[in-house]
């Protein structure tokens, strides 16, 4: 009656989840259980034996309850397995006898078997070997597996025997493989594999290949193992044998390969080439890279470029021949990997470098620039200064040379570039002046100071301003105005200030706040140049001074200042609160239609009530409408509270503006399933969009909506349909509500739901 009872109790466990199965009942019901069943006492006692792991008393008292299921005449195959498993994390040497017995049954020896192999001690090799010794062959491969698996050296004789006589192809491919396994640890599985493979039986070459590999391989380090894969190398027929071979070989003794890789770098297949590649990586012989140097002129363009790869993998090369060679290819990808090549060329830099100048004038130009550019070594810088003066009258080679040089923040050539800059060749003064932003030093900021008050005309002067702005910004902070500050009267008497305002703005220091408002409030051609500069600071420090000015300005100078502390007002880190009362002020000083719109968005990302009330008495003016309601309907949704049936915790990602985020029910579809928005209070809503493209499949089978104001009388649905798009943008007739729920009521086996933006569409 009891295990009745206990039958009931487990099936019906779904509907009565409050009952909790002591470990007793769980081992009561066990012998009863088959898959298909409910499983709790299975999560009981799998429960009860992870907790008892390093605790011998517990595991001594399972492993009794769990043998005495083996024997039982009646108890299911799946209670028995269940209890191998078992034995499996907590067994010992008392559970061998028992699992032992099993061994040779049909349907449990798999699973008493991956119990034995697990289990610590001699015990366990022991009832292995003696089953083997008396098992038909449908059980032997198993039973071989699980004994090279825990290297039982006492099975070797007949495992040696069954590969090389037993009459069933698996057993003795088992048998193989399992000496390729022994053979990692016993010189006498690696002996016997060496007996097998001088046999030289075409029919068995593969198995008893690729075990003599894995054990030679393990073994490279002792002679018996280089000379199994040294014969496994020269007798195989098979390419993945001798490839295999030849990586064992490799990560040994590579001098012992290096003519296999010259071999196999010009004649061998794609899978010999790959491997020939990787000998050329990791060989270190002087005298095999000059072989593959001298045989690369023989390769066709494929292999050349693989090999130049590889060469520069090494980043070394014995000399420039081969890049020299490549660079003048007529193929456009060898010359690529050539360049690439040259990268990590540390020898003959100069002649690679006069050649590489030579791309100067074609579309290979930047690709020739980034080798010179990542040329180690000072002896490069050197050579690059000192083949400017030869260049006087190459502007094109000039101009790129000065890139080189700037790429390279090559600092000594400072000078080159100063007298660079008034070249009479437009291209070598622009390079020159770019290659000054990267190299030159704080100190030498003045000179483009000056070079930016001199400049022939506005496009030369933002020119030198770029580069004045990328020195700055790499300048230590205390030094980053001084050079500006320096310059401003002489550039308001003699041109250049706007471009020197425009770089005060982006270097954004505190220092050059107070002169940059100055001539933002001063009327004057540079009064807009400066509200720009003050538009752009990196920091919200201008706040207050573009403020003031549009309060003071009219015309384009009030809307200009206004779009600068729209903006600074925007990227600040001001209190919702106070972000308002300034958008709201920002309202009253202007009519422009879309400077009140960048107002609108701007209140549209706060979460303040009296934004929304701000916002919503523009929901019917012409021109603002639809700014308006996108506004509003976001600031009601940063007071959504986000409910969900399943996985609650992740509700908020259908409504953070992150498309890349999303809710989901982490199962499949199925009814009942639901999400709801509430509001805080009721609001007159024509529509919901569910956007799940990120997740196309997960859209909802079946769908209804619902609107209400009363969570217990939620009403009829206002929307229902099939979820037949990855964004189902539904619409109805408008209706009051705080809330807005979404129910699943279809069934998918292999989908989820999921929200990764949710947006509710206002009347």
């Amino acid at each position: 009656m009891k295990n009745t009872l206990l039958t009931l109790l487990l099936l019906l466990a779904p509907l009565a989840a409050h009952a909790q199965l002591s470990t007793d009942d769980a081992f009561e019901f066990l012998p009863m259980f088959h898959y298909g069943q409910n499983d709790e006492a299975l999560s009981v006692i799998h429960r009860a034996v992870i907790a008892a792991q390093g605790d011998r008393p517990a595991c001594t008292a399972l492993n009794e309850k769990l043998l005495a299921v083996l024997p039982l005449p009646d108890a299911e195959t799946d209670a028995k397995i269940f209890a191998c498993k078992m034995l499996m994390i907590i067994g010992d040497d008392e559970c061998v006898p028992g699992l032992a017995a099993l061994l040779l049954d049909p349907a449990l020896g798999h699973a008493a078997r991956y119990a034995l192999e697990n289990l610590p001690g001699t015990a366990a090799d022991l009832a292995l070997y003696d089953a083997l010794f008396n098992a038909e062959d449908d059980v032997k491969v198993g039973l071989i597996n699980s004994l090279a698996m825990r290297r039982t050296e006492i099975a070797l004789p007949m495992i040696t025997d069954l590969a090389e006589s037993a009459e069933r192809r698996d057993v003795r491919e088992a048998a193989i493989a399992a000496l390729g396994r022994l053979g990692e640890d016993l010189g006498g599985a690696l002996n016997a594999l060496n007996k097998l493979w001088a046999g030289n039986d075409p029919a068995w070459e593969t198995a008893v290949g690729r075990a003599l590999v894995q054990a030679a391989s393990a073994r490279a380090d002792q002679k018996n193992g280089i000379v199994a894969l040294k014969s496994v190398l020269k007798q195989a027929t098979q390419e993945p044998l001798q490839v295999a071979a030849a990586e064992g070989l490799l990560s040994e003794d590579g001098a012992a390969v290096s003519r296999q890789v010259l071999a196999w770098m010009q004649d061998g297949s794609t899978m010999q080439f790959q491997f020939a590649l990787d000998g050329i990586r990791r060989i270190g012989d002087e005298e095999f890279l000059h072989a593959v140097e001298k045989q690369y002129a023989v390769l066709d363009v494929d292999r050349r470029c693989a090999v130049l790869g590889a060469l520069a993998a090494r980043e070394v090369f014995l000399s420039s021949d081969v890049v020299l060679t490549a660079l003048d290819s007529e193929s456009a990808a060898e010359r690529r990997a050539a360049m690439a090549a040259a990268a990590v060329l540390r020898s003959d830099q100069g002649l690679v470098l006069g050649k590489l100048l030579d791309f100067a004038e074609t579309d290979e130009r930047s690709a020739a620039v980034a080798a010179m550019a990542s040329m180690p070594g000072d002896m490069a810088d050197d050579l690059l200064m000192g083949m400017g003066p030869g260049l006087n009258t190459d502007p094109a080679k000039l101009a790129m040379l000065i890139e080189v040089l700037g790429a390279r923040r090559t600092a000594g050539a400072f000078t080159m570039l100063r007298d660079a800059v008034s070249a009479p060749f437009p291209e070598v003064a622009d390079a020159a002046i770019d290659a000054m932003g990267q190299i030159a030093t704080p100190e030498q900021a003045e000179f483009l100071v000056s070079a930016l008050l001199e400049a022939p005309d506005a496009a030369r002067a933002e020119k030198v301003g770029a580069a004045l702005t990328t020195l700055l910004r790499r300048s230590p902070e205390d030094l980053r105005a001084k050079p500006i500050l320096d310059a401003l009267d002489y550039a308001e008497q003699n041109g250049g200030l706007g471009t020197l305002l425009r770089v005060a703005g982006a270097i954004g220091h505190p220092d050059l706040l107070p002169a940059v408002t100055r001539y933002a409030a001063t009327p004057g051609l540079s009064q807009l140049t400066a509200i720009g500069a003050l538009a752009q600071w990196p920091t919200a420090e201008p706040l207050d001074s573009l403020n003031s000015v549009a309060k003071e300005s009219e015309g384009d100078v009030r809307l200009a200042a206004l779009r600068g502390y729209l903006r600074q007002l925007r990227a600040s880190d001001l209190d919702d609160t106070v972000k308002f009362a300034r958008y709201a002020d920002a309202m009253n000083l202007t009519d422009d239609t879309d400077i009140q719109r960048t107002i609108i968005a701007g209140l549209g990302e706060l979460k303040d009530k009296q934004a929304l009330d701000f916002v919503e008495q523009y929901l019917d003016s012409p021109g603002l409408k639809r700014e308006s309601r996108v506004a509003a309907e976001r600031i009601r949704s940063n007071f959504y509270e986000l409910t969900a049936s399943d996985r609650q915790g992740d509700a908020g990602k259908a409504l953070d503006g992150d498309i890349n985020t999303r809710w989901t029910t982490g199962r499949t579809q199925a009814p009942g399933m639901w999400f709801q928005l509430d509001m805080g209070s009721s609001a007159s809503i024509g529509g919901i969009v569910l956007d799940a493209s990120r997740s196309p499949t997960d859209t909802p089978v079946r769908y209804a909506v619902y609107v209400f104001d009363d969570p217990a009388e939620k009403g009829a649905p206002v929307a229902e349909g099939d979820g037949d798009k990855p964004v189902l943008d539904i619409r109805f007739d408008p209706k009051p509500g705080r809330y807005v729920r979404i129910e699943q009521s279809g069934t998918s086996d292999s989908y989820y739901w999921s929200i990764h933006e949710l947006r509710v569409v206002p009347r």
